[in-house]
């Protein structure tokens, strides 16, 4: 599947239609889906295609990048994980599951 340039495998984006995506407005979306759910090519051509700058911002606002992109991300691109919107998530579940019970 090729995205502007951006060239992952189709099963990545399943669900999707690539003619509907942008590779810059939908950078969160790509992203976060990549490094979900892609091969180690498909990590490698996000990390060619978008600068530093574009992945922290995609990263940092995800809200469904799972615990291993998160730490990848945070390690290759030295953030401090707790800047993670994902991760806040996670926190607020689990104070609001010790609070309330489950």
């Amino acid at each position: 599947m090729d995205i502007q340039g951006l060239i992952i495998n189709d099963r990545v984006l399943w669900d999707a239609d690539p003619n509907e995506l942008d590779a810059y407005k939908h950078k969160t979306y790509l992203v976060s889906r990549v490094l979900c759910r892609g091969s180690l090519e498909d990590i490698r051509a996000v990390l060619r295609f978008y600068t530093n700058e574009e992945l922290k911002e995609a990263v940092i606002n995800s809200r469904t990048l799972n615990e291993k992109g998160m730490h990848f991300m945070a390690a290759y691109l030295d953030i401090n994980i707790e800047e993670f919107r994902c991760y806040k998530q996670k926190l607020l579940g689990l104070n609001f599951l010790e609070h309330y019970g489950s």
